[in-house]
């Protein structure tokens, strides 16, 4: 169990703090949020001046735009397909497909200049399969064990957001996140020669919550939004087994703030609407504390970048395209770059369709041996539907 036991727990460690942990990477398996609407991932995510979506996950002062009252509901899958290339060269692939936790969202205006939202969305999912077949040296076609790391659950947030609509041209926004998830990984060693198979298993409960605050600077076609997002701690009540014995413990981290600003502009004469963002999270003041110490692994700050745009065909029809570049805080080789594209169809003023996709690649260590490269390929499919009343 060498080193999947230590990948699980530092999992458990680290797993709760960010809406994009990077799937496959060596030390947090799991599978990045980086939209939970389909309007927002068909344009790269972005999400910060961009009006549309589920403000709450993104710049809450954006709710200030809503004129009555809507219903969103979103639901997706995710095809993860893998190669691995073996220290003697050797290749094996694996290849699996998940369906995201939804999320859903009732939003409406309380007064004038007013508007509150309710919202529940995934920030971490932490479903993950991967499977590795051993076979026999002097027969290579024969099959003679399995390794499989195996990981189910997810975090969500339960959370409200008000937004205040200043003047004309200011906005400003607040949210409280509610988080809560469960988080079960695995791995198993078996061998069918001998009929044997070992395994360690992790669990763990998530708690914690996050304040959110947002901005939004608008002059009628061009709009510029500014969040942050408050440092915070989170809590997680863990189990491991092995071996037939158990162990408990109870871990806080505290995560680091976060803030990014965002642009976005209306080309009237074109109908279309181009928009770019930036997200900074210092990870080096991550921190892990335990009964009587502090511990820090001392991560890389990252900064992610998204841009997207969204072209009106007719009143009924759009189309969206985008770019995000994902940086990862723990290991550069985990570096995500994605491509996106999206539609919508409003068949009326009160019903919206979207479907947003993305297909992204990266590369990192393998699982089993830190001489093993895997070449990873991650696409997504979100549906959203909207009812507005």
């Amino acid at each position: 169990m060498k080193p999947i036991l230590s990948i699980l727990l530092m999992f458990v460690v680290t797993g709760p703090a960010y809406a994009s942990i990077y799937l496959g990477s060596q030390e947090y398996p799991g599978n990045p949020v980086l939209a939970v609407d389909a309007r927002a991932m068909g344009m790269g995510g972005v999400s910060l001046a961009y009006e549309g979506g589920l403000s709450s996950f993104h710049n809450p002062a954006l709710l200030s735009s809503l004129t009555g009252r809507q219903i969103s509901f979103s639901y997706g899958l995710m095809p993860v397909r893998e190669r691995v290339i073996e220290e003697d060269e050797l290749s094996y692939y694996n290849s699996e497909i998940f369906f995201s936790a939804p999320s859903f969202s009732l939003a409406f205006p309380v007064g004038k200049g007013i508007a509150f939202e309710l919202a529940g969305f995934p920030v971490l999912d932490f479903r993950y399969q991967h499977k590795k077949s051993i076979f026999q040296e002097d027969q290579p076609t024969e099959m003679k064990g399995l390794n499989t790391i195996e990981s189910k659950g997810n975090l969500t947030s339960y959370t409200p957001a008000l937004s205040l609509k200043l003047t004309s041209w200011l906005s400003v926004g607040v949210s409280y996140g509610v988080l809560r998830g469960k988080r079960e990984g695995e791995e198993r060693e078996e061998d069918f020669q001998v009929g044997s198979s070992t395994s360690a298993k992790v669990n763990a409960k998530i708690s914690g919550q996050r304040v959110g605050l947002g901005i939004r600077l608008s002059t009628g076609e061009t709009s510029i939004g500014l969040f942050y997002k408050c440092a915070t701690r989170v809590s997680a009540d863990w189990e491991i087994e092995q071996d037939g014995f158990k162990t408990e413990n109870d871990y806080k981290f505290k995560m680091p703030e976060s803030w990014g600003i965002g642009f976005s502009h209306y080309y009237s004469g074109s109908r279309s609407e181009l928009c770019a963002e930036i997200v900074h999270t210092p990870w080096s003041y991550f921190q892990v504390e335990k009964d009587t110490y502090t511990e820090r692994p001392f991560y890389r700050d990252t900064t992610e970048f998204r841009v997207g745009a969204e072209h009106s065909l007719s009143d009924r029809v759009k189309i969206r395209y985008g770019f995000s570049f994902l940086p990862f805080y723990g290991d550069r080789a985990v570096e995500e770059a994605s491509f996106t594209l999206g539609i919508g169809v409003y068949p009326s003023e009160s019903v919206q369709l979207d479907i947003g996709s993305t297909y992204g690649k990266s590369q990192f260590k393998g699982f089993f041996s830190s001489d093993d490269r895997v070449d990873e390929t991650v696409m997504r499919l979100l549906f959203t539907g909207r009812l507005r009343f």
